[in-house]
């Protein structure tokens, strides 16, 4: 999921089992998404768990120090709540 609206349309369409895998730039293959699309979703959804892609750029999944660095420091921003990761 991408946007409140794709999350809206995947939980109408499940039988109340829903798990939702959230990014941001589907385009470059996903990213990591916003805390505010993370809150949105969790706002229309409380009950639904809903998971963050941390990837902090597109392209290949072969990661440096460097990426892995900005990993840690994106899963560790104070403003992302844990409970979304």
């Amino acid at each position: 999921m991408d946007s409140v609206e794709s999350a809206s349309r995947a939980i109408s369409a499940g039988d109340g089992q829903v798990r939702l895998e959230v990014c941001s730039a589907l385009s470059e293959g996903g990213l990591t998404p916003t805390v505010g699309l993370m809150k949105r979703i969790k706002a229309i959804a409380p009950e639904t768990q809903a998971f963050a892609l941390i990837r902090p750029r597109g392209g290949d999944f072969l990661y440096s120090v460097r990426v892995a660095f900005d990993i840690n420091f994106i899963s560790s921003d104070p403003d992302f709540p844990v409970s979304y990761l």
